[in-house]
């Protein structure tokens, strides 16, 4: 359906589009790409993890990512100490399922793959941090900062607890991109790529376009402060 995204509920979606409510919330959560929110920068955060492209799994490794893992809330209640030897533990086989779920599609993004073929990395992933409930948080930002392009990040602040498993929201990101128009589509990656530089950002080599214009395109329509914040489009989309 052009210019129009549809939901697991079923219905209809807002009008994905220059001017319209959920264009507004990626407007409006815009400047979280390209100066970081609340002191985190997500930009530097996916450059920093997908320093890994081979998939070695080490203690040193772990090291340099855990601290980009807690500055992003993946972690919490546990501590280094607790994750630590359950990564360690699971370093080949999470070594494994990047060879071959992952090494294959490292210039692809999530609009080119499919889950099937993804999918041994984040479950293996999922095995690391214990939940009481389901969640997808921890696993989305493990496979994010490693691979931005091809797994999206699941952001309960923004989004609030929808999804329970991150197969669910994996396929919800491809649902509403592969939904929308090419002109639409066209539009918001120019959009989003003037707004970034704009705020003083180049858009770095391997940005996760896709993912994150669909992220904040759901921000739109479902976070609490979505009218609070806005910020002009250019000329020509206005």
């Amino acid at each position: 359906m052009s210019g129009r995204l549809r939901d697991r509920r079923g219905g209809p979606g807002d009008r994905c589009a220059p001017g319209s409510r959920p264009m507004a919330g990626l407007l409006g959560h815009c400047r979280s790409l390209g100066c970081g929110r609340r002191g985190r920068n997500p930009d530097a955060a996916c450059r920093r993890g997908r320093q890994n492209p081979g998939g070695d799994f080490t203690l040193d490794w772990w090291h340099q990512f855990l601290p980009i893992l807690r500055a992003w809330k993946a972690t919490r209640p546990f501590s280094s100490a607790d994750l630590t030897p359950r990564v360690t533990k699971r370093a080949a086989a999470l070594s494994s399922a990047w060879q071959a779920a992952c090494l294959p599609w490292l210039e692809e993004d999530i609009s080119t793959v499919t889950w099937d073929q993804v999918k041994a990395f984040p479950n293996e992933v999922a095995k690391i941090k214990p939940t009481k409930a389901a969640s997808p948080v921890f696993t989305s930002k493990f496979c994010h900062f490693l691979l931005p392009r091809v797994f999206p990040v699941v952001d309960t602040e923004g989004l609030g607890d929808r999804w329970p498993t991150y197969e669910g929201y994996f396929g919800v990101v491809q649902d509403q991109w592969g939904s929308t128009g090419a002109a639409t589509r066209a539009d918001l990656v120019k959009e989003l790529t003037r707004l970034i530089e704009a705020a003083g950002q180049p858009v770095f080599s391997g940005f996760p376009t896709t993912n994150k214009i669909v992220e904040l395109r759901l921000m739109g329509r479902h976070h609490p402060g979505t009218n609070a914040t806005r910020i002009p489009l250019a000329p020509e989309l206005s």
